[in-house]
């Protein structure tokens, strides 16, 4: 029915005058899939990472607030003859549970520094959590408390500053 019938190649023939296969095509669209499907596991397997280490730093902002709470509160209810100045670590593991400096993953800093006042005196709290290990700096949450005992015996006031933070390398 063509006037060029014997002119046009057999069906395929064009394919293997230029050196590519139809299996060798299939091939390389295969291979094609396979990158795009590795690229999106690739970009998957980041995300959940981000978010199991900012459900890390959240849990351990949390933990790190409930101990800093249950110190604070043990410090507000210290008589005057109680108070002492100076600096004093507790140490947890990595469940919260308070254990000994080789075994610990956080540390509570509790540092008390007394201002004497012209009717008595203030205790001023600072309560520092952070990891226990000594080449990490980055503190996980701080409060400041204060109470100030007269020298009349039953007057006592007391306030209290807090700032929590996210590990920087956490909070992007």
């Amino acid at each position: 029915s063509y006037p060029f019938a014997a002119d046009v190649p057999a069906r395929g023939s064009i394919m293997r005058k230029k050196g590519v296969s139809r299996s060798q095509l299939f091939l390389i669209e295969l291979i094609v899939v396979v990158l795009f499907f590795s690229l999106a596991a690739a970009m998957v397997m980041m995300v959940f990472g981000k978010a199991h280490e900012l459900s890390a730093g959240s849990e351990a902002l949390n933990e790190a607030i409930s101990a800093v709470q249950s110190a604070a509160e043990t410090d507000k209810v210290k008589l005057q003859e109680e108070v002492v100045q100076g600096t004093e670590s507790v140490y947890f593991d990595e469940v919260w549970k308070k254990t000994d400096p080789e075994n610990a993953a956080y540390r509570l800093n509790t540092e008390v520094k007394l201002e004497a006042r012209p009717a008595g005196f203030m205790a001023i709290y600072r309560y520092a959590v952070g990891y226990a290990s000594e080449d990490t700096k980055t503190m996980i949450y701080r409060l400041e408390m204060k109470k100030y005992y007269s020298k009349q015996s039953g007057i006592e006031q007391t306030e209290t500053e807090q700032s929590g933070t996210m590990p920087a390398d956490e909070v992007n």
